[in-house]
């Protein structure tokens, strides 16, 4: 599986060849090789044969790797919509369901209907005993804010007044944008450390109310949306504020940040789309007498109408009542802008559907896919494939198809049936997301079934992950009005994944087992340690001691202290991702680093023309030795030819007279001829330069 033999590179020819050179290591007896020898022709039809075969040995079909695949663990990724929020540009604005927008050649649906009402942020403060600091700049994007400040401390508060009052009835959304700087690992999907601990808030008559969060940023570590309930109380505006408004806030009740939290956007009032396009949906209702149905693929009047009559019975077939046949199953149309109306009468049509809340089912077509929502028919044979046309990169989890039977009583029964069932009584098919085909893996029953298209949704998958501070745009109504309207995401969109093929499949199988999961060398426990979620890790060294099977491991974060320790969240942290990956007789043991500062004595003779050359060559040698910010690693030499001639090669200098590296302590360094040694845990960093300058006039006179 992870670099295949070809086993179909032989011709017959070369089959032949390496068998009679293959003879006399077998049998000194065997020397007639002619084509009259009956041993010759046994070997002339097994190479024939094995001709014919090898083709049909080499190929490895798709379901066969990813049954292999599987038993490792690897199961191949289906098609994912994107999800993306969305700003609400207004009150007064209503979006039912499927209601589409377009950025380029995607398209984005509304999952239920939205109600638009008129807030949002008016200003954004950071407040603590010393009082509000605006950073009101996160509404236009400009700059990262620190939420808390640059030392978060408990108490502080992030605290947003609105410019209007939400609706409480239903959950409020906003969305924190972090920095995407890439030093943090990601955060796993659930669990990973805990830097802070957050309560939202929200003021009402009785002062600050605690809503109900849903937070997905960590404590404003990684973007995320925020979903909040407002609901003990009404809220009233927030006087003690520089702006006065309808107030959240965030109060930091724990915090053991490692960096302070930082935004480039916060934005509210919000609403999600998932990115998929309706190409057939089948809606349910009860058994009432009449239903309407608003959404953008029923005001296209392509449907179909199959009714319950029984509880848990079949589906049967109601057709539009046409005025020619008085009695049937019928209903009565009525079409207006956006949706239509469907009426049942048992009175006059003599049926109408039953009361269970699945009665009725509906399904409607694009003007395109009512034209090919005739599948076929089943004819009884397993893996028969079924083309879907017009149709790929499905959403199997939003597909379904409608299956037409021979009832008992000569009628036609109709059932709904999604993929992935294994009743060998039922129909059993399988979706091929990506190129639109149906496999039935199972008849059921028999044959004679017809099928129909029902449900169907199609995405671009890890397309709909789009940057955010885009514009969604509906052009012209779907209910007759002709209205353009523009909606900007603030968040970028995620979730999108697409569909991954045996081979796409088969090369990620590969990369994982090239990079480690389990610690056995040294390499692989800087790797590992490299990876842990949540933190920020800037250099690693582990270093083995066989004879006590120990690994010592110096870890430096990536912090805003000038030289950081590991605090115990971090040694915590990284102990519980290496415990369940390390070799069970290993012990491990976490270093902190260990800083040492050089001084450094420098006589130089600089070019007069150049005016600030000490600032320059100072500079330099900051740069130089400066392992802990630099990309040096833990035991790294200081040469002492390399850093003499960086100075040499500043054009401001025309000679070096004397140059000492001198450090503040031994303890971590040796000294090896002209250059220094730092062990296995140390980084160096510059300390005093003095620098004794002198003009190329006085090198000259010398």
């Amino acid at each position: 599986m992870l670099n295949s033999i070809n086993l179909d590179d032989k011709s017959y020819q070369d089959l032949m060849a390496e068998a009679l050179a293959a003879i006399p290591l077998y049998s000194q007896e065997w020397t007639n090789f002619n084509r009259s020898d009956p041993g010759i022709t046994v070997l002339q039809n097994l190479s024939a044969f094995h001709v014919l075969q090898q083709a049909t040995i080499n190929e490895v079909t798709e379901e066969a790797r990813r049954k292999l695949l599987a038993l490792v663990g690897y199961q191949a990724r289906q098609n994912r919509a994107a999800s993306v929020l969305l700003q609400a540009p207004g009150g007064g604005l209503t979006l039912p369901p499927q209601y589409p927008l377009r950025l380029g050649g995607l398209t984005f649906e509304t999952e239920r209907e939205i109600v638009c009402t008129d807030w949002g942020l008016a200003a954004v403060y950071v407040a603590s005993q010393g009082g509000y600091q605006a950073i009101s700049y996160l509404l236009d994007a400009q700059t990262p804010a620190a939420v808390f400040g640059a030392r978060p401390e408990v108490g502080v508060s992030l605290c947003c007044i609105l410019d209007g009052v939400p609706d409480t009835s239903r959950p409020i959304t906003l969305w924190a944008q972090c920095p995407e700087d890439g030093v943090r690992n990601p955060f796993p999907p659930t669990g990973g450390p805990s830097f802070a601990k957050t309560r939202w808030q929200y003021y009402t008559r009785a002062g600050w109310q605690d809503a109900q969060a849903d937070d997905q940023t960590c404590g404003f570590l990684v973007s995320g949306s925020i979903t909040l309930h407002l609901d003990q109380g009404d809220p009233i505006p927030f006087e003690e504020a520089p702006v006065t408004g309808c107030a959240l806030r965030c109060l930091l009740e724990e915090a053991s940040y490692d960096r302070p939290p930082r935004l480039l956007t916060l934005a509210a009032n919000l609403f999600p789309v998932r990115q998929w396009e309706t190409r057939a949906w089948s809606y349910t209702f009860p058994g009432d007498t009449a239903l309407t149905l608003t959404t953008p693929l029923a005001a296209q009047g392509n449907l179909f109408v199959y009714c319950r009559e029984t509880s848990g019975g079949p589906y049967r077939r109601y057709d539009p009542f046409t005025g020619i046949t008085p009695r049937g199953r019928f209903y009565r149309r009525e079409d207006f802008p956006g949706g239509v109306t469907l009426t049942f009468d048992p009175i006059r049509y003599g049926f109408s559907p039953c009361a269970d809340p699945d009665a009725v089912r509906v399904v409607c077509y694009d003007d395109e896919l009512i034209h090919h929502r005739d599948l076929g028919l089943v004819y009884g044979y397993e893996d028969q494939e079924i083309p879907l046309e017009l149709v790929e990169n499905i959403l199997p989890d939003r597909f379904m198809l409608l299956v037409e039977a021979p009832g008992p009583q000569g009628d036609l029964d109709y059932f709904f049936l999604p993929p992935g069932q294994t009743d060998p009584d039922t129909l059993c098919y399988e979706v091929d997301p990506s190129a639109g085909r149906l496999f039935i893996r199972h008849p059921g029953y028999g044959t004679g079934y017809r099928l129909y298209l029902c449900d169907c949704c199609v995405t671009q998958g890890a397309l709909g992950n789009i940057r955010p501070g885009g514009l969604l745009e509906h052009l012209g109504g779907f209910d007759g009005r002709s209205v353009d309207q523009s909606y900007r995401n603030p968040s970028a969109g995620w979730g999108g994944v697409s569909y991954e093929s045996a081979e796409d499949l088969r090369l990620r199988f590969v990369a994982d087992t090239r990079r480690p999961s389990a610690a056995v060398l040294p390499a692989d426990y800087e790797d590992l340690v490299a990876r842990t979620p949540g933190l920020c890790i800037h250099k690693v060294r582990a270093v083995a001691n066989l004879q006590e099977n120990l690994v010592s491991i110096t870890v430096k974060p990536r912090t805003n202290d000038p030289r950081p320790t590991l605090s115990s969240l971090y040694l915590r942290e990284i102990r519980a991702w290496l415990e369940p990956r390390r070799m069970l007789a290993t012990q491990i043991v976490l270093l902190q680093p260990r800083y040492i500062s050089l001084d450094v004595r420098a006589v130089v003779y600089v070019k007069s023309y150049f005016e600030d050359a000490a600032s320059e060559i100072e500079a330099l040698l900051r740069r130089a030795l400066d392992y802990v910010d630099g990309p040096q690693g833990f035991g790294a030499w200081v040469r002492f030819t390399k850093l003499y001639q960086s100075l040499l090669d500043l054009p401001c200098v025309e000679a070096v007279d004397d140059l000492r590296l001198l450090p503040t302590s031994y303890t971590g360094i040796s000294i090896e001829g002209p250059d220094l040694k730092l062990d296995d845990r140390s980084l160096c960093y510059p300390g005093q330069i003095h620098l004794e300058l002198h003009t190329s006039s006085d090198l000259t006179r010398r």
